[in-house]
């Protein structure tokens, strides 16, 4: 048996990097470092997490939250004030070119299958 690629490199590849996904992404600080979370936003994800991350890091970094979810208010409210764009649900290539734009993923849940 073989089992297929779990990710369409032929869908999310690269070449889908745009530097307009990029500006929403941001909110016009394209230059910055990117981080892309994409997911349901859930409790279960542990997406409060990232905030440490974020103000760890440098003044240059930021967060993308793609999705939509229970906690998405809440964690509207609890980033507020960071440098944290809230994108909602995005789908076909606008998810592809959010993937391609940012500079890393990042999932800070310990199950991707919740």
């Amino acid at each position: 048996v073989v089992w297929p690629k779990g990710v369409d490199t032929h869908q999310f590849h690269p070449r889908h990097r745009s530097q307009d996904m990029r500006q929403r992404m941001t909110n016009g600080a394209a230059d910055c470092f990117l981080m892309l979370y994409a997911g349901r936003l859930g409790s279960d994800k542990r997406i409060k997490d990232l905030k440490h991350i974020l103000l760890a890091m440098p003044d240059n970094a930021c967060l993308c939250l793609v999705g939509t979810g229970p906690r998405g208010a809440e964690l509207r409210r609890f980033f507020a004030g960071t440098r944290t764009v809230f994108m909602g649900q995005l789908l076909g290539l606008e998810m592809c070119q959010a993937y391609a734009s940012a500079d890393v993923f990042v999932m800070p849940s310990y199950s991707q299958a919740t």
